[in-house]
């Protein structure tokens, strides 16, 4: 006997508009922070630039899924930042994604959350399925960027927050 549960359209809905904005929050401050004379950590691996390129193609590839697009189609909107250099254009371009992010989960509702879709590698899956993978996906790189600024010993914007905050908070 297989049991299914079944979310309520505003749980699932505020669960993942939350972490939304707590993930772009993350990620975009940390990359605001990033040095500006940063460079690649080591040769084999990607730089800080590249890192940031992958993300917002990842944004849209992952999101896409969810809006049941294909990688291809997902690709073309991520083509326009391929060949992006600046601080300001790595934060629009993280932005849009964030925007478009923003797009797809608005469309997500009871009749449609639980549509399938085709995922990374072909995978079956559904539409809050293709979501929570592009969370876990943003998740990784967050990690990938917090162990970049560190070693360009930078502290992380949410670790510095955080401290901040406790220690404020011991105050009162």
């Amino acid at each position: 006997m297989s049991v299914r549960i079944r979310l309520k359209r505003p749980v699932v809905l505020r669960f993942l508009a939350a972490g939304a904005c707590v993930l772009t929050g993350f990620t975009a401050s940390t990359r605001a922070a990033e040095p500006q004379s940063a460079s690649a950590i080591l040769q084999e691996l990607r730089s800080f630039r590249e890192m940031v390129i992958h993300l917002v193609s990842d944004n849209f590839t992952h999101l896409g899924y969810a809006a049941g697009k294909s990688k291809e189609d997902s690709d073309k909107l991520a083509e326009k930042y391929k060949n992006i250099k600046t601080r300001s254009e790595f934060l629009a371009a993280l932005n849009d994604s964030y925007d478009y992010g923003d797009k797809v989960l608005a469309g997500l509702n009871d009749q449609n959350a639980m549509d399938k879709v085709v995922a990374m590698r072909g995978e079956h899956t559904n539409r809050v399925g293709a979501v929570l993978e592009a969370f876990e996906d943003e998740m990784d790189h967050y990690g990938n960027f917090v162990v970049y600024l560190r070693l360009n010993g930078v502290v992380p914007p949410e670790t510095e927050n955080r401290d901040k905050q406790v220690e404020e908070n011991m105050h009162h």
